[in-house]
């Protein structure tokens, strides 16, 4: 019968419980004999437990502590720490071995990583990992990351610049508690998949990972197996682009009392409305949205999904920027978000509605790195009966395309 890794590491871990309790007990032996051979053994133990576990030999807050065989309060030193650790890692086992998926399991292991490892270690063993790609891979990954590094930060193997990794292990490190909330309260297993790619991703870089979570059976933002849609709905579309999003939803749902389409740059109004001409109920307006009415500036007036509002006086295009709250009067039934990074300020322009009416939510996520865990949290604080999905169906280098649903 094979033993499973469970009871190989439990079985690993009594090992080293009873050296330390005869290192305890035999303390005027021990330093009489100074076994080395045998602490060697036992911190070998603990170092292949802790990789197995961890992948790191050492882990914050239970390193155990070369021994001085010269007294006796170096071996009780060593005693405690064993006993410390050996508890600590029971308890580790317990609960990593009985989650409910596979899944659930690799999750809460990223958890441990980033919770248990120095940032040193995390940080050098994501660059040995990006490292050991393929050289077209890096060099791909290198001129994605400069080519968005407004968003995500730069990286730049050749310049030994990595801003983007940096900062996403120490988003890993400050907020794990914020995505272990989010995982578990995801709706269903495809959503926490998105989020375990995602964030193992950001570590590794494997593009296989975009790949798993990549969804290919339903168009940006209308998965038919959770977003119910009738003729009642009245809908906001910020970031609508060139009408795409607009006339997904046409062709998915063919029914809706009225449309809502936000652009901030002439140009791209101009497209929108030449597109959705042959369309009924669609309301066009040149404005960006945010928390409060204001005027900001463009810099670009071209026709552009990515097209940015800044605050910097006279720098660029002036554009109106609202608050939904006060723009639209009438109840509103769903919300779509793509506006490049400004997500979190526009939905503090959206509190009333979302508060009062409970609006389908459809926000991009993936503009930066912290949208992910603050916008879920955004909006269960306005209500908290929210249910919240995440989707991919981008393809790009790095996770992107990703839709939180809130529902």
């Amino acid at each position: 019968m094979l033993i499973t890794e469970k009871e190989d590491l439990l079985n690993r871990l009594q090992t080293i419980e009873k050296i330390a309790n005869f290192v305890s007990n035999r303390k005027e032996a021990i330093l009489a004999e100074k076994p080395v051979d045998l602490f060697q053994n036992t911190m070998s133990s603990i170092h292949n437990i802790n990789i197995t576990l961890f992948n790191s030999a050492t882990i914050n807050h239970y390193q155990i502590t070369d021994i001085d065989f010269s007294n006796a309060d170096s071996l009780n030193v060593f005693v405690n720490q064993c006993q410390a650790w050996i508890s600590f890692i029971r308890n580790i086992v317990e609960t990593r071995y009985s989650q409910s998926t596979a899944l659930d399991e690799q999750f809460l292991e990223l958890l441990d990583y980033v919770n248990y490892v120095d940032y040193d270690t995390i940080l050098k063993q994501s660059k040995d990992t990006l490292h050991a790609l393929q050289p077209d891979i890096i060099d791909i990954l290198n001129r994605h990351y400069q080519s968005w590094e407004t968003m995500w930060g730069r990286l730049d193997t050749n310049n030994n610049c990595y801003d983007v990794l940096e900062d996403r292990i120490h988003t890993l490190i400050e907020h794990r508690d914020d995505f272990e909330w989010l995982y578990h309260r995801l709706g269903d297993y495809r959503s926490k998949l998105v989020l375990h790619n995602m964030l193992y991703n950001w570590l590794t870089f494997e593009p296989n990972l975009i790949l798993q979570m990549c969804e290919g059976n339903y168009d940006s933002y209308y998965d038919l197996d959770i977003l119910q849609c009738d003729e009642n709905e009245v809908i906001v579309d910020l970031g609508a682009y060139n009408g795409d999003s607009a006339i997904d939803y046409i062709k998915n749902y063919q029914k809706y009392k009225r449309i809502y389409c936000y652009e901030i740059t002439k140009s791209t109004v101009a497209l929108l409305t030449e597109n959705l001409k042959d369309y009924t109920n669609i309301e066009i307006r040149n404005k960006g949205a945010g928390a409060t009415n204001d005027i900001m500036y463009v810099s670009s007036s071209e026709a552009s999904s990515a097209n940015t509002a800044t605050k910097e006086d006279n720098v660029g295009i002036p554009i109106e920027m609202v608050s939904i709250d006060e723009d639209i009067s009438e109840p509103i039934t769903l919300i779509k978000m793509d506006i490049e990074g400004a997500e979190q300020s526009a939905l503090t322009g959206c509190r009333r509605h979302i508060i009062e009416e409970h609006p389908k939510l459809l926000i991009c996520v993936y503009h930066n790195n912290e949208d992910i865990y603050k916008i879920p949290r955004m909006i269960t604080e306005m209500r908290d009966d929210y249910k919240l999905y995440l989707r991919s169906n981008g393809l790009q280098y790095g996770p992107s395309e990703i839709v939180l649903f809130a529902l």
